[in-house]
């Protein structure tokens, strides 16, 4: 499994063993598996609200904590439902989900003052390595110098610009939807941008490594 060549010692939280890898580094990932990456968007509704003072924002998934922040302030919220609940940040750790709002949402209904706000994505598609970890592992520097994000096998990592984070499986299924390089969302979850089906796509692979 190539991403094991992307190890970089672990670390042991609530009793699972994490496997690091640097984000900086996973870029390497997506060009050494290139015809293995494939396109999403998120299209599920998000809600969003204002952070208070100190309180924590934690986001969670059957294994665990995945990322944990503690808020000064005025930061914005995205929640998903589901122990899905994080505060977007830029690769300098920076709170930017305002902007993210501004740039790549579109309001449906209440607003950001009153804590009920609801919005539809309007972004491109990214660059997406699907179930792609045999085993858990942290992400290092995701956000920023000393941010982590703890994701359970079977996760998938997505690629925006040189930066990689981790969307957990179950998230993924619920608020993802796969697409082609355009952002066409496909008619099944099986098919891939380029017509073939996941089945297919095993079949593939399985010839490669016969061959």
């Amino acid at each position: 499994m190539p991403l094991r060549n992307y190890y970089e010692g672990t670390v042991k939280k609530d009793g699972v063993v994490y496997h690091l890898v640097d984000t900086n580094k996973l870029t390497g990932l997506f060009e050494e598996l290139g015809w293995q990456v494939e396109f999403g968007k998120k299209t599920a509704l998000t809600r969003a609200y204002i952070a208070k003072p100190g309180e924590e924002i934690v986001t969670r998934h059957d294994s665990g904590e995945e990322t944990h922040y503690k808020a000064q302030g005025g930061e914005v919220v995205f929640d998903n439902g589901g122990g899905d609940k994080f505060v977007p940040r830029d690769e300098e750790g920076k709170s930017n989900g305002a902007q993210l709002l501004k740039d790549k949402y579109e309001l449906q209904r209440g607003s950001l003052e009153s804590g009920d706000a609801e919005y539809i994505p309007l972004s491109k598609p990214s660059k997406l390595l699907i179930g792609i970890n045999p085993d858990p592992i942290r992400i290092v520097n995701p956000w920023g110098a000393g941010s982590t994000q703890d994701l359970p096998e079977g996760s998938t990592l997505k690629l925006d610009g040189n930066k990689v984070t981790g969307i957990e499986k179950t998230a993924f299924e619920k608020t993802w939807s796969r697409t082609d390089e355009k952002g066409n969302i496909l008619k099944s979850a099986t098919q891939r941008a380029d017509g073939k089906t996941r089945k297919d796509f095993l079949n593939d692979t399985t010839s490669r490594k016969k061959g």
